[in-house]
């Protein structure tokens, strides 16, 4: 196997992002930062991007949901069957009600 694959299938993911990949192309020599002092008022804002791989991220989430729903029901299934001599009254009387009323 190749570097990067595992053996599950699907898309393959690259070990090397985005951001190692530019720095390979501009390589910039490191100096250290100055101190100035800014006027006050004057502040520059950065717009962020937002990324659409963070949108996937939230699908992911929505599934998490789902799989809690399903614990609560079992929980519930677990508390009908504490009584059981009374469940098994109530499905004799439900036969014999059916059968009666076939005959």
């Amino acid at each position: 196997l190749e570097r990067g694959e595992g053996l599950g299938g699907g898309r393959k993911r690259r070990r090397t992002t985005t951001r190692t990949t530019r720095r390979k192309w501009r390589k910039r020599k490191w100096r250290p930062r100055r101190r100035t002092r800014r006027i006050r008022g004057r502040r520059r804002r950065r717009r962020r991007r937002r990324r659409r791989r963070r949108r996937r991220r939230r699908r992911r989430r929505r599934r998490r949901r789902r799989r809690r729903r399903r614990r609560r029901r079992r929980r519930r299934r677990r508390r009908r069957r504490m009584s059981r001599g009374r469940r098994r009254g109530r499905r004799r009387g439900r036969w014999m009600r059916r059968r009666m009323g076939r005959r």
